[in-house]
């Protein structure tokens, strides 16, 4: 993918137009293979490189297009692709990636961070916090447990969103959970609190 190779070989003038070419290629060749075949003509580590290759758009199309031709993804990968989406803001797609396999990925850590990076990346349109409770609906139904990680999260987005109501109520209902705030949480919150509209309204 490299612009300096000669362009009587096939490449394109840019680094850019490169992975264009080959994006679009690989989209066009998938569906022609059967899944048995794609196994063995797509490793895993080609499907993780699209992922730094490809800009939103295209990842989203690729991702559809491995959907529709049952191409396997491992656990890896898949963690790969759902952080990729969450992390930009496409909870949608990231939420779709994790429902392929779900039972795969419980009770792991990695899984635990996607789902933090992909809640905490919804919020980068700030009119999406009221997708927040969905968001979790739907890890909960993927057999999420909701550790102190996921509950920052939720608090963090609330502060943003101004909503320091329900940030302080899912506070106290950690010890309700078997949980206890540490530095992080704290962190968030006095954080939130400072740059609410009327900071002394928390001096306590």
């Amino acid at each position: 993918l490299k612009a300096e190779y000669p362009p009587e070989q096939g490449w394109e003038a840019t680094p850019d137009a490169n992975v264009q070419k080959f994006i679009t290629v690989f989209r066009r060749c998938t569906p022609c293979i059967a899944p048995s075949w794609a196994t063995a003509v797509y490793s895993q580590d080609l499907l993780h490189s699209l992922v730094l290759l490809a800009d939103t758009a295209d990842l989203k199309s690729i991702f559809d297009t491995l959907r529709e031709s049952h191409i396997h993804l491992s656990e890896g990968t898949a963690l790969h692709y759902a952080s990729a989406f969450g992390e930009v803001g496409e909870y949608g797609y990231a939420l779709q990636v994790l429902q392929v396999r779900p039972k795969e990925f419980q009770g792991t850590d990695p899984f635990q961070w996607t789902c933090a990076a992909i809640l905490r990346g919804s919020m980068r349109k700030p009119e999406n916090y009221h997708e927040t409770p969905g968001i979790v609906a739907a890890f909960v139904q993927l057999g999420v447990k909701m550790d102190l990680l996921l509950y920052d999260v939720i608090m963090h987005n609330a502060m943003d969103a101004g909503d320091y109501t329900t940030a302080f109520k899912v506070f106290n209902a950690l010890e309700s959970h078997g949980l206890k705030p540490d530095k992080y949480t704290f962190s968030i919150l006095l954080h939130g609190c400072a740059m609410q509209n009327e900071p002394t309204k928390f001096m306590a």
